[in-house]
């Protein structure tokens, strides 16, 4: 560890420099009009509102002053400390102020220009918070703006509503016990109304659930369980699983919308326990798990579900974000292993496509009706062996069903493909999809499985992977591989993607080639989600570092790599004046 101390030393004072500089610039005027269904429907490009800047969770930025050709030049602007915490934060920019969500449920706000802090709100939580079987080391991934208040899913089971102008506290309502469920995630809010999702424990007398609450008063509007009950469609793909004893774990991430369809696109997660042997299950399909549902917002119905990953036993949850996109069809049939029949090539569709879990499989559906179109491999993956072209549905690698001993299974339970984010480029018609390339050891102890990382077969020493994918033809564009695993994905029309990774590097790539344009290294693991936005008329890049997440587990697997830990912050970045 000596000798790493100089570089902490340096990296420190670096960022404390920093701090000073930024501190000491001169303000800028703030504006405050409301964001409304209108805005958040249509942003200005110079603001990021929402977690994936818009409603089709596209995670592009219209913003095009940094450029293919000058981005080298890119530097340092502002930066300010995040408290301490697993670090997978995504800030909001809107009219000239930063929103930063913090692990602890903390949030600041700042001049998104200068980087002056305009206030704070830490909420005091129960002592015993910490300690509950669900609560994720203190992460909190997003919040969401609506109007002219901030909302926010706390780990003590509320949804809470502060004053976008002073941070001060306007409402909160309680949504359950946090001893039964925990928010890793916060809002997407439609229509004015603040829909979140969560994980549940299996002690949760009803199960897990999405639920809707009013913008201005807080109170709630509907509630979707997510699990189907007696008598409801899907009950009987439970087998012989007693109601009381259905569990799942959650929705836990951020839905995606289309303002035409008027649909929510939520992913869903595990079944637990995670072995059928242990749940009893046998072969049963179980509904709603492992699914994108679409659901109608002001009542929580669900329109039409779709089933990724039936039958789970190694936890491979589909809780990521569903791409919502307008495009011609025409899947390659030397690159797309599964098409469906019904597909017309060249048809124009709306879609929901990308990878929306660990299995790492590119799904396209018709947004609409979730009739199945096409589905791809990217990573190296043994669960499922088969697709049904004509309906989608996954037939099962009965091989990899942990039993007796151990089993090898690829990918690993840490994806495939995790919580970061993909992100599309509508020039090219392309998604950039963060994937991670190593394989398991499953095995079964008492009511739990066991995993054990393991190197993937094909580049066991390539963990991160940064796929393009035209989301028309399923075809490859380019694909860039590193021994560290990458984090979430940012487009500009500028034509680049930026990303992060777990070694402390932040790139800027040329998207339709893969070329790395520019790269800096930072003080801590790359684990937050980059965004860009801009203020009179100077487009900034900003990105969260801290790590602590789980995906630097991995790092066992590159003994290497030494990353460390800590330094949590806020980097921001534009080019020179």
């Amino acid at each position: 560890m000596r000798r790493f101390l100089p570089i902490i030393i340096v990296a420190v004072l670096a960022i404390a420099g920093w701090l000073i500089y930024s501190t000491n610039r001169p303000g800028v005027q703030t504006s405050s009009g409301p964001a409304s269904d209108a805005v958040l429907e249509n942003p200005n490009p110079a603001d990021w509102p929402m977690y994936r800047r818009t409603y089709d969770g596209a995670g592009y930025s219209p913003l095009n002053q940094i450029t293919k050709e000058n981005v080298r030049n890119l530097q340092f602007a502002w930066s300010s400390f995040i408290a301490a915490g697993v670090v997978q934060v995504t800030p909001i920019v809107y009219q000239g102020v930063l929103y930063l969500p913090q692990p602890g449920d903390t949030i600041e706000a700042y001049n998104a220009k200068t980087g002056d802090r305009l206030w704070t709100y830490a909420r005091e939580l129960p002592k015993d918070v910490d300690i509950t079987p669900l609560y994720v080391q203190r992460t909190t991934r997003n919040i969401a703006i609506y109007q002219d208040k901030i909302y926010h899913a706390t780990a003590d089971g509320y949804v809470i509503a502060l004053d976008a102008k002073t941070g001060k506290l306007a409402w909160e309502t309680q949504i359950g016990d946090y001893k039964q469920m925990t928010h890793v995630a916060g809002p997407l809010v439609v229509k004015g109304k603040v829909i979140t999702g969560r994980a549940c424990a299996t002690t949760a007398t009803e199960g897990c659930f999405i639920v809707a609450h009013n913008a201005q008063t807080g109170s709630e509007l509907w509630r979707r369980y997510l699990v189907p009950k007696a008598g409801e469609a899907g009950e009987d793909t439970w087998g012989s699983v007693a109601v009381e004893k259905r569990q799942q774990v959650g929705a836990w991430l951020v839905g995606s919308y289309d303002p035409v369809l008027d649909l929510l696109f939520w992913g869903t997660s595990v079944p637990l326990p995670l072995s059928e042997e242990v749940r009893g299950s046998g072969a049963a399909e179980l509904a709603y798990t492992n699914a994108t549902l679409a659901m109608k917002p002001d009542t929580g119905e669900i329109v039409w579900s779709f089933q990724h990953l039936p039958r789970d036993n190694w936890g491979m949850d589909h809780t990521y974000e569903r791409l919502v996109v307008t495009t011609e069809v025409s899947p390659d049939a030397n690159t797309v292993k599964w098409i469906s029949p019904k597909v017309i090539a060249g048809q124009e569709r709306k879609v929901i496509t990308g990878v929306p879990g660990k299995t790492g499989l590119v799904w396209t559906l018709d947004a609409a009706s979730g009739e199945f179109l096409w589905a791809r491999e990217t990573i190296g993956q043994n669960l499922i062996r088969d697709i049904n072209k004509g309906t989608g549905k996954p037939i099962l690698n009965e091989t990899v069903i942990p039993k007796a001993g151990s089993v090898r299974v690829c990918p690993s339970n840490l994806g495939g493909k995790n919580w970061a984010a993909s992100a599309y480029a509508p020039e090219l018609k392309a998604i950039y999809i963060p994937l991670v390339n190593a394989c398991m050891e499953v095995g079964i102890s008492g009511e739990e499985i066991t995993t054990q990382l393991k190197p993937a077969a094909s580049q066991p020493d390539q963990l991160g992977v940064l796929e393009a994918i035209s989301v028309s033809t399923g075809l490859t564009l380019w694909r860039y591989t590193q021994p560290a695993p990458i984090g979430a994905v940012l487009t500009t029309a500028g034509g680049l993607v930026f990303a992060g990774d777990v070694n402390r590097r932040f790139r800027a790539f040329d998207a339709e080639s893969g070329k790395v344009l520019w790269e800096t290294v930072t003080s801590g693991p790359v684990t937050g989600t980059p965004i860009s936005y801009s203020v009179e008329g100077k487009q900034y890049v900003a990105v969260a570092l801290g790590g602590g997440t789980d995906i630097e587990r991995l790092l066992e697997l590159t003994p290497d790599l030494r990353p460390g830990a800590g330094g949590n912050a806020l980097f921001v970045f534009s080019l020179p004046d």
